[in-house]
């Protein structure tokens, strides 16, 4: 597990609307009252929502993300 996080995992498998695109699960025409596509992406809108305005009130912008010294820290750690 520690082995796949740390060379394989990509954030884009987290990324609901890529994942239900990738598996043409996206398009409620094609597959009507598919209820993980729907309600996920409900979710998804209202947490997107949420995190951008929480990150708006402590970030003007990418320059305010780029000085933050103990993001940028946490980043690192993430990368190794």
């Amino acid at each position: 597990m520690s082995r796949y996080y740390t060379q394989q995992f990509c954030f884009d498998e987290l990324d609901l609307p890529l994942d239900l695109a990738s598996r043409g699960l996206h398009d409620p025409e094609l597959l009507p009252h598919y209820l993980y596509r729907d309600d996920g992406m409900r979710a998804w809108r209202a947490t997107s929502t949420y995190c951008r305005d929480m990150l708006k009130l402590f970030y003007g912008d990418d320059d305010d993300v780029a000085s933050d010294t103990e993001l940028q820290v946490k980043l690192e750690m993430f990368r190794m």
